[in-house]
């Protein structure tokens, strides 16, 4: 059992270590273009990726504050033909905005999500398929009030 003096080092001792490993530059997102983060997310470029109508990207055309934007992605195909899938928001500066693995006892393929918009911009939901090949949806979602600081 520790004393609270004890606990009280420890803790401190700790922050001090993980302040130093988790410095604000290793946590800044940086700019990444909207194609540099698909092709290090899926290795895929946006060439190679056709649009398809399996995969509904279902967001409010305008969202008034970019902070919390409702996002939720459906595929409409077998999930054993579907190895990943990916959401990028265009505009914001670091595009991938989450990314899953898909496995049978998954059920339904329906991902939902709140994501920051920093502008007016396209989400686009990237299903990587389990023959290599990979198919997106596309919404374009207004922003009044940006999200992203």
């Amino acid at each position: 059992m520790y004393t609270r003096k004890q606990f009280i080092a420890v803790g401190a001792g700790m922050g001090t270590l993980l302040s130093g490993w988790f410095s604000p530059s290793l946590l800044k997102a940086e700019d990444v273009k909207l194609d540099e983060a698909v092709k290090k997310a899926t290795g895929k470029s946006m060439a190679e990726i056709k649009e398809d109508n399996r995969v509904s990207v279902i967001a409010p055309t305008i969202a008034e504050s970019g902070a919390n934007v409702p996002v939720k992605t459906e595929l409409n195909m077998d999930i054993n033909l579907v190895k990943s899938i990916y959401v990028f928001v265009d505009n914001n500066p670091a595009p991938l905005a989450l990314g899953t693995q898909v496995t049978p006892e998954m059920g339904k393929i329906s991902i939902e999500a709140r994501l920051r918009f920093a502008k007016s911009s396209g989400v686009r939901s990237i299903a990587i398929l389990k023959d290599g090949t990979a198919i997106m949806g596309m919404k374009k979602v207004k922003v009044t009030v940006g999200g992203c600081g």
